[in-house]
């Protein structure tokens, strides 16, 4: 008893700390508006940049602009194990001005230092290169800061203002860069001064829309049919009943599961957190051999979806680490001693 109350004590504690770094976490997000300059050389350019994080992924769109010129490029890149941002230009989507009015008009790849000097700053610092030409030039300095509201308005603003709900789900993230990169989108230019110009871009239309039908969203059910169970742990248990906590096992980050035993849906629609799901099972109602099976509903915004499982039975403590991804789920066997029959 004394051995399960220190465990319970320890995971409440660990809880805690984790909560903290989490919350630590949130409140500097790498997601946002950009907004300062690229020097190279006598060169220097505005950039506005907008930045979604997914996973390890960033995706959004940058903008180098003079007065009503700019040019916007397709944005893709990553998060470094350190905690950095790297991104480049991939396809220039839309350009207003002619060429020699604009700053800019040669995708760039950046690397740079995520810090948070003081109070609400944050910073992007670091250097470019040309990303068609690497190495063979002088590397241009990138300097940005992070700012509330953009001066150019396209369909990532209302990701980045709710990004939370985005964050969840992944995929609506993805949709939004499919979207973007299949067809130009209205652009609201900046005047010299850095207000909002009046006039609107007008919005080009590609010249023929192919519709095809989607495909239906997946059921749980289906979820549970048709991924591969992956064995995780065999636990024996013996006594009356088994006790089940459920923890994200990674950064909270939004992961949503459902629960099966022996082929039958137990729980949907869970969100991991930092306070646990608890499960209680009565062993007399169990079988000899008996399954237990977590689907991941989305992979929240780090995949895959991780889950760490705690089990007490009969005094003793099993833990086990979960990992279920679109293509499998995790699997325990919990096998009934003869005395619990």
């Amino acid at each position: 008893m004394h051995r399960l109350f220190d465990d319970m004590k320890w995971t409440c504690l660990m809880s805690l700390c984790f909560l903290f770094a989490t919350q630590t976490l949130i409140a500097q997000p790498i997601s946002g508006v950009w907004r300062g300059k690229v020097s190279r050389g006598m060169k220097q350019y505005s950039l506005e940049l907008k930045l979604v994080r997914y996973g390890d992924s960033l995706t959004g769109t940058s903008y180098y602009y003079s007065g009503t010129n700019f040019a916007r490029f397709a944005v893709k890149g990553i998060m470094t194990l350190d905690g950095d941002a790297i991104w480049w230009d991939k396809d220039l989507l839309e350009q207003k001005g002619r060429n020699m009015m604009i700053p800019n008009l040669t995708p760039y790849m950046f690397a740079a230092d995520f810090n948070c000097p003081g109070g609400d700053i944050l910073k992007l610092d670091g250097t470019g290169e040309r990303k068609d030409d690497p190495g063979n030039d002088k590397p241009a300095e990138v300097h940005l800061n992070k700012v509330d509201r953009p001066l150019f308005s396209d369909n990532w603003d209302e990701v980045i203002e709710n990004y939370p709900q985005y964050a969840v789900n992944p995929k609506l993230i993805r949709e939004v860069e499919k979207k973007q990169n299949s067809m130009r989108m209205p652009v609201v230019p900046v005047d010299p001064a850095g207000d909002l110009a009046k006039q609107q871009v007008p919005e080009q239309v590609p010249e023929e829309k192919i519709t095809t039908p989607s495909a239906p969203e997946p059921t749980i059910i289906d979820m549970f049919n048709q991924r591969k169970k992956v064995l995780v742990s065999e636990i024996p248990v013996t006594g009356d009943s088994i006790l089940l906590r459920f923890y994200d096992n990674a950064e909270i980050d939004g992961d949503s599961i459902s629960l099966f035993l022996n082929g039958k849906m137990m729980f949907q629609h869970v969100l991991l957190k930092a306070e646990p799901l608890e499960v209680w099972l009565n062993i007399k109602e169990l079988g000899a051999e008996n399954e237990l099976t977590m689907v991941a509903e989305n992979l929240g915004s780090i995949p895959p979806n991780t889950s760490l499982m705690i089990t007490y039975c009969n005094g003793i403590r099993y833990e086990a680490k979960l990992e279920s991804t679109e293509n499998s789920s995790a699997m325990i066997k919990f096998h009934k001693k003869a005395n619990s029959y």
